[in-house]
């Protein structure tokens, strides 16, 4: 089976019978695109490109949780709560990233991977300023809620780019692999939240 791609270019064939394509992959064959990375034996530049993508945004959500966590003391006295109202606040906020788990994947069989990670960037982007900059806890909550919801949606989709674009015998270990980001944007988070949490900490009234 070939086709041409919409870079004019040809698609290379795809044996349907292979042992190695899940029932996803079938289904995705007739798309000529598709064909054109998942039956390639050769990494392309765009392989690298949705490889480096997931890994990003798995370091940055490392970061992101383990410095919020490590400066929950901080955020609890600057809004002068209790512990409870802390939980309850954060409780809410993780309910509605668990929603962007199920929502965005939803979405992006309608609209595309690519267009969707790229709204999930931007969204996370602009959000973190919002929950940075917070004057109430309620809108620390709220933004922290759209945080996790576009975040999660994150999560989703790059895996799911890699899984339908890289070769069968590499994907399982690039999955896990840009995964163990995690890892390296939650040490990042505590040398960073080591160097200016105490200062800040330390300049408060």
């Amino acid at each position: 089976m070939s086709s041409i791609t919409a870079d004019g270019h040809a698609a290379p064939a795809v044996d349907d019978a292979s042992d190695d394509i899940g029932p996803l992959e079938q289904k995705h064959l007739q798309y000529a695109n598709y064909r054109a990375v998942a039956g390639s034996t050769e990494l392309t530049k765009t392989h690298w490109h949705i490889a480096t993508a997931n890994a990003l945004g798995w370091g940055f959500d490392g970061m992101d949780g383990v410095i919020f966590a490590l400066i929950s003391p901080m955020v609890i006295k600057d809004f002068a709560l209790t512990l409870p109202e802390y939980r309850s606040g954060m409780q809410i906020a993780l309910f509605v990233g668990i929603a962007g788990l199920y929502f965005w994947p939803w979405l992006a069989d309608r609209y595309g991977r690519r267009t969707l990670l790229a709204v999930n960037i931007a969204l996370f982007s602009l959000l973190m300023p919002v929950a940075a900059l917070s004057p109430t806890f309620a809108v620390f909550v709220i933004a922290r809620s759209l945080l996790f919801f576009a975040l999660n949606g994150e999560w989703s989709l790059g895996s799911m780019l890699v899984a339908e674009t890289w070769p069968a015998r590499l994907r399982g270990r690039v999955i896990s692999i840009t995964r163990s980001a995690w890892c390296l944007g939650a040490t990042l988070a505590g040398a960073i939240t080591g160097l200016v949490a105490p200062s800040t900490a330390g300049g408060s009234p």
